[in-house]
């Protein structure tokens, strides 16, 4: 029994070492072909982003025809090394897939006399790395702007009694022009969705102009708000750097000055409307583009076309409707 029981044993060993060096020469043979894993970049100028999003930072850029080792693949990104900094520092980071092509190179040992200008990717910007904290923080999520916006309204009046003015005026009420400007946070909550609060110092009313024995008459309302939108904006993803999208959202808009002009036969009058509310509700509904700029390290360019509808009547008087209608066109910078 002991005989047997030995024989057995030494079975057991001698199969467990066996599976043991199959486990270990697998092993082996993964990580060879992991190292021997290169990418050529197909494109004029790649980026080389901190996790595998495109709303992900950009680390580095690469020119075309660069080779970059690879780490492997998670879903569509590659993982890949940058070339190490001045203190041997070496970073990683993530390239999509349709912008490189897989490339099978044998491993040889370079000679001094051997330049290597393509071996290794050389980044065309790449910002520097402390050894002691993370490279650059991910901004997925939270705030991930602040930013300035100027644009040009194009302002109105529209409502039931709208055409009681028009009509004591014979004539139809005309936009008006005014500027628009301000600031602005945009928080993620994930990479397609934000809230964007913004406030704005903007201009709106109407402006009428006709003829009367044989002279000019030019009318104006003239109204300046601090305007206070909170819009929901939600980003169409993208692989460049031009990120469109389309934004609503609800907007509280407080009267600052509010004023009629009148110009007639060289002569002008100005004077306060009383009647009108200290408040406005409105509803702002709009597209954009969002978009990164070479030159630029880390700011954006933004340019939207927004519509600002009245929800409320502006007058005081009882059962009288007037109410705000704006476009504007906007172009703003991300810090």
């Amino acid at each position: 029994m002991n005989e047997i029981f030995i024989k057995l044993s030494k079975k057991l060993i001698f199969k467990k070492v066996l599976l043991f060096l199959g486990i270990f020469s697998l092993m082996i043979s993964i990580s060879v072909l992991g190292a021997d894993l290169k990418l050529r970049v197909i494109t004029k100028r790649a980026n080389v982003r901190l996790k595998a999003s495109l709303n992900s930072d950009i680390l580095s850029q690469v020119p075309l025809g660069a080779i970059l080792e690879s780490q492997g693949k998670v879903g569509n990104w590659y993982k890949v090394n940058l070339p190490a900094d001045e203190s041997g520092f070496v970073v990683s980071g993530y390239i999509y897939e349709s912008i490189v092509e897989e490339v099978i190179q044998e491993f040889k040992e370079p000679t001094i006399k051997e330049e290597k200008s393509q071996e290794v990717a050389q980044p065309v910007t790449q910002r520097p790395v402390d050894r002691e904290e993370s490279p650059v923080k991910t901004k997925e999520w939270g705030i991930t702007g602040i930013g300035v916006k100027i644009g040009l309204n194009s302002a109105n009046l529209n409502g039931k009694n709208i055409e009681e003015i028009e009509d004591w005026y014979d004539e139809k009420l005309k936009s008006k022009l005014g500027f628009c400007f301000g600031g602005f946070i945009t928080c993620n909550i994930n990479e397609m969705f934000a809230i964007q609060p913004e406030i704005l110092f903007t201009m709106k009313g109407a402006k009428i102009k006709e003829e009367y024995d044989g002279e000019t008459y030019k009318a104006s309302i003239n109204l300046t708000y601090l305007e206070i939108p909170v819009l929901a904006k939600l980003t169409i993803p993208t692989q460049g750097n031009i990120k469109p999208n389309i934004f609503a959202g609800p907007s509280l808009a407080i009267k600052l000055s509010s004023k009629a002009k009148a110009e007639y036969a060289g002569k002008s009058e100005e004077e306060d409307i009383e009647d009108l509310k200290g408040i406005d509700f409105g509803l702002i509904i709009g597209i954009g583009i969002d978009f990164s700029l070479d030159s630029l390290a880390k700011g954006k360019l933004s340019v939207d076309l927004r519509y600002t509808l009245g929800l409320t009547t502006i007058s005081k008087e009882e059962n009288e409707d007037i109410k705000n209608g704006v476009i504007t066109l906007m172009v703003g910078y991300y810090f």
